[in-house]
């Protein structure tokens, strides 16, 4: 059992390490510095300010953090259009029970690293498993070289140039990608394996990405249509309608969790 798992804790730890390299010295620095710059004004402590006010709210003021009086009191403003980064904000909750609100936030922002890169690894791995039973030389010949390369791509999704100037920017919520190689994982799944875990735990992952940033739906919709319809062509001797009930119950599932 322990020995099924081993290569993902290896794995996770190295991810980890690359996280701490490649943003220090924010590791020295844990519960007093952010990562962000002035460039853009501080917009980190705007995201710093959502992670607080979603256990504030919920737990000290008992009240949909989707509104706040803090802001053109004493109307308010709603928060429904704002970037509030909800998904941030239920990770970092248990965290700020027992931490100070900057270290809960580093670890949070050092986690989308780390889970872009596992989430990465393990979509790859999928693909490369996939071809191996196509192949049966392949098998035998390089699964070393197939557990590489999916490492690798995980580490070049979580730490492209791309998300590291993001983060410099103080835009945690879209450094925060880290859901979309889980997506796409369960999506294909979906369409490859039979069953209905996966195509739920496609519309949780569904939410989870909305959850992060609205505008990630555009992503989300060019994703799901491209890939659906190539998987449309490469299995075209299933039942369609088996199919179609599967990503329907992903769908529903992303609704209700969004509702």
């Amino acid at each position: 059992g322990h020995r099924r798992f081993r290569p993902y804790a290896i794995v996770l730890a190295l991810y980890t390490l690359l996280a701490v390299a490649l943003t220090w010295p924010l590791a020295r620095h844990l519960t007093s510095h952010t990562i962000g710059s002035a460039v853009w004004a501080f917009d980190e402590y705007t995201f710093i300010w959502n992670m607080w006010w979603f256990k504030y709210s919920l737990l000290n003021l008992a009240q949909s953090p989707l509104h706040t009086t803090m802001t053109f009191y004493p109307l308010g403003i709603d928060l429904v259009s704002y970037t509030l980064n909800l998904f941030n904000g239920m990770l970092g909750l248990p965290l700020q029970l027992a931490l100070p609100l900057p270290l809960a936030s580093n670890l949070v922002v050092l986690a989308t690293y780390v889970f872009s890169g596992f989430g990465g690894y393990l979509l790859v791995s999928y693909l490369f498993a996939g071809e191996c039973r196509r192949d049966a030389t392949a098998i035998r010949t390089a699964p070393l070289a197939f557990q590489a390369a999916a490492f690798v791509a995980g580490a070049v999704y979580a730490f492209t140039a791309a998300r590291m100037i993001y983060a410099a920017l103080g835009h945690y919520n879209v450094l925060t990608a880290q859901c979309f190689p889980f997506y796409v994982l369960f999506l294909l799944k979906t369409w490859r394996e039979p069953g209905w875990r996966n195509p739920i735990l496609a519309g949780l992952w569904t939410t989870f990405i909305m959850l992060a940033e609205p505008f990630f739906g555009v992503f989300w919709l060019f994703l799901t249509v491209l890939l659906s319809v190539f998987e449309l062509f490469r299995r075209r001797d299933e039942s369609l309608w088996r199919v179609a009930g599967r990503l329907g119950v992903m769908g529903a599932t992303a609704v209700v969790l969004w509702s």
